[in-house]
């Protein structure tokens, strides 16, 4: 009997067109868009904008995801019973369970690759110098101030708009309008650059598809 990944299309395609997407977004960054985004968002004008952006953009740390899994997965495995709608519908229930459990893994996997890149790379955030220098670099640093490449937040906001769109994808648009939204503040309030939040939104969205497809939620099982 073929297994349940076999039975699925490796997204192949999908990596692929995100990755010359984002890649020409990443060096339209480099060159043309990173200081010039920055300092757009520096003007007086828009300073109500980027207190708003402040107040919302903590939506991208991943311990609030964390902590719905948890509860998720607690209650599918331990709780069901005292809460009648899941034990009344155990197919919810398994499903409830398994997806908490596929958050975990794309959070985890996710978030460590996002790590390993950003100390390989370097890279200097915007908010540490006054003329947003995108090109200063400094590998192999454990200072969290060159921890801009790629965007954390952005990526937990577009693994979490992917996993939405697994499990309602007639909501696509909106999970990731919302996630899309969420990460680009990082940029708004100079904690990182345009090419950053592209380059955590590739890694988001294509990272969370192979997760799907080598490690997916078993809700074909008894």
């Amino acid at each position: 009997m073929p297994s349940a990944t076999s039975l699925r299309k490796a997204p192949i395609k999908q990596t692929l067109v995100l990755g010359v997407f984002s890649l020409a977004m990443v060096v339209a960054g480099l060159l043309w868009l990173d200081r010039s985004i920055a300092y757009f968002f520096k003007a007086p004008e828009l300073q109500k904008f980027y207190a708003f952006s402040r107040e919302i953009t903590n939506a991208g740390y991943s311990i609030h995801y964390f902590v719905a899994a948890a509860i998720g997965f607690v209650a599918s495995r331990y709780l069901y019973t005292k809460i009648h709608y899941l034990k009344s519908n155990p197919h919810i229930n398994r499903a409830l369970g398994e997806w908490s459990l596929f958050v975990f893994k794309c959070l985890i996997t996710l978030g460590l690759v996002g790590q390993v890149i950003k100390i390989l790379c370097g890279r200097q955030r915007p908010h540490t110098t006054e003329d947003f220098q995108n090109l200063n670099f400094s590998p192999a640093s454990l200072d969290s101030h060159f921890h801009s490449f790629p965007s954390g937040h952005t990526q937990v906001m577009l693994t979490m708009a992917m996993i939405a769109t697994l499990i309602w994808p007639k909501w696509r648009y909106f999970w990731f309008g919302i996630g899309i939204f969420l990460g680009f503040t990082r940029v708004v309030i100079h904690q990182h650059f345009f090419s950053d939040f592209a380059g955590g939104a590739y890694l988001g969205v294509a990272g969370t598809l192979w997760i799907y497809y080598f490690w997916p939620p078993k809700l074909d099982q008894p």
